[in-house]
């Protein structure tokens, strides 16, 4: 299976390259997130094989993390945005409905921390960054009006797809390396 990720991903920029509405950034933010999925991926899967002793086993975990990370982590993030809201707006805001600058900034960074930790929200929010003219880079977060941090009224983070592909190639080093002391042979 990340054969055939990894060959997808080679095909990517062919037909990018063919549409005259797309561009290389896009090209290459979905080629990297791609490749970088598959790895993490992979990596996953010769964790859960040096980890346990059964076959059957590590495949279900495998299979059980990677669905998870692409089609539980979204259902889940939307069930924690419908049980935080409120309680963001309970614990947080003021008689006249107002945040404070320190809690606004916290709740964008958590937002994007979840918003990156996902393939299809990452690559659907920089697709919808690009198209609204954003910079591939940094995005600029609107903070709420009543509550600039420190004379910002937008918030710079870096591109769901970086801090994605950032943040699953170090998953996947870590899995790799967790992997190999797993098997680690002691020396006689």
């Amino acid at each position: 299976m990340p054969k055939a990720a990894a060959l997808a991903a080679i095909q990517v920029p062919k037909e990018i390259f063919s549409l005259k509405n797309n561009n290389v950034r896009k090209a290459v933010s979905s080629g990297l997130m791609l490749i970088t999925t598959s790895l993490a991926l992979s990596a996953v899967g010769i964790f859960f094989s040096s980890l346990l002793k059964r076959t059957l086993a590590s495949t279900v975990l495998a299979y059980a993390v990677s669905f998870f990370t692409v089609a539980g982590l979204p259902l889940l993030l939307m069930l924690l945005i419908t049980i935080a809201s409120p309680l963001v707006a309970l614990l947080f805001m003021d008689s006249s409905g107002n945040l404070s600058p320190l809690t606004a900034v916290l709740v964008v960074v958590i937002g994007w921390v979840l918003v990156s930790s996902n393939p299809l929200i990452a690559a659907l929010t920089t697709e919808a960054m690009l198209f609204d003219g954003q910079s591939p880079w940094v995005y600029q977060v609107p903070l709420p009006s009543n509550a600039p941090f420190a004379g910002l009224t937008d918030l710079p983070v870096p591109s769901p797809w970086i801090a994605y592909v950032v943040g699953y190639l170090l998953l996947s080093l870590v899995l790799i390396w967790a992997s190999v002391r797993l098997v680690r042979q002691p020396e006689v």
